[in-house]
């Protein structure tokens, strides 16, 4: 085992109503299931863990996202970019901050 510790944010597989989201996010969910798969390569035991960032997601971002050009006031508040980039919300950024520190706590051994 390397001495090196990673952490990986899966690629947040969203479920927008349009067609040309939903094809997307079916390919997004391919490579999300691919990057949690890493949690169980046994050569990467101790030393690399995936986390899951969806389930870290900023509702109302998600909610307004849809909306984001008639209701821009509340759009530049909330979010600022799109799905892919986490709908650029301070809030699921934190989360996803949050969680991986969690994971380094873990992967790192205490001294």
């Amino acid at each position: 085992m390397s001495d090196s510790c990673f952490y990986l944010g899966t690629a947040a597989a969203l479920p927008y109503r349009n067609r040309a989201w939903r094809r997307c996010c079916a390919a997004m969910l391919v490579v999300q299931q691919a990057q949690l798969a890493m949690n169980e390569v046994p050569a990467f035991q101790g030393n690399v863990k995936t986390i899951r960032t969806d389930v870290l997601v900023d509702r109302a971002a998600e909610d307004i996202y849809p909306t984001r050009e008639k209701n821009r006031d509340q759009w530049n508040l909330t979010g600022g970019d799109h799905p892919y980039h986490y709908l650029g919300s301070a809030i699921w950024f934190t989360r996803i901050g949050h969680a991986m520190a969690e994971v380094m706590k873990e992967l790192i051994p205490a001294p």
